[in-house]
């Protein structure tokens, strides 16, 4: 009895370490699969997620990393089926809906698109993506009008982020992260300067 506790013991002992180590190796390729997507480089990044998926198949950001480049190589059919899949895995994972609402737009199914994108604003309305994927829905469908308001309701959620920015200024400047300070300065004023003209 005891040397079979031990075996099993020793068992879980070496699955653990296996999927600690498969767990870091995983997280090296996504992090060269974010750097290379960074650079554009789209070819070495799609490679780097199928390895950080090849090494830990539950590892989702990769996945989505994974559909953001087809997306990007115009293959808006795999980025669908990809985050399609995410979503009804995670159903609350945001950003792989509003992507999943882009690859429908783009491959033409502008209904579905549309029912998403009410489902989306019933749950969300404060996220300027969704009233801008509105106006490009209504854009592939000529609604000028429509186009327009749904802009104008996206800047209005983009207005936040001009506190956001400014926040995240002040923050890094205290703490002397001259570049970050810099970026966030030049987002707020950005945003500043064309509320300020808007008015």
């Amino acid at each position: 009895m005891k040397n079979k506790f031990y075996l099993l013991l020793l068992l879980l002992s070496f699955s653990i370490l296996f999927s600690c180590k498969n767990t870091g190796n995983a997280e090296k390729f996504y992090l060269a699969a974010v750097n290379s997507y960074a650079k554009q480089d789209l070819e070495s990044a799609s490679f780097y997620c199928e390895k950080a998926l090849s090494q830990d198949r539950s590892f989702y950001q990769a996945d989505f990393l994974q559909a953001k480049v087809f997306f990007m190589k115009k293959n808006y059919e795999e980025s669908y089926s990809i985050t399609k899949k995410l979503i009804k895995k995670y159903p609350q994972y945001t950003d792989a809906r509003i992507w999943n609402i882009r690859s429908l737009i783009l491959l033409d199914k502008l209904e579905d698109a549309e029912k998403l994108l009410i489902t989306e604003l019933s749950f969300n309305n404060s996220d300027w993506r969704t009233y801008y994927l509105y106006s490009v829905l209504y854009a592939k469908q000529n609604k000028i009008d429509l186009q327009l308001a749904m802009l104008n309701r996206s800047e209005l959620a983009l207005t936040d982020s001009m506190k956001v920015y400014h926040e995240l200024f002040t923050i890094w400047d205290v703490l002397e992260v001259k570049d970050k300070a810099a970026s966030y300065k030049m987002k707020s004023a950005i945003l500043e300067n064309n509320i300020s003209k808007e008015e």
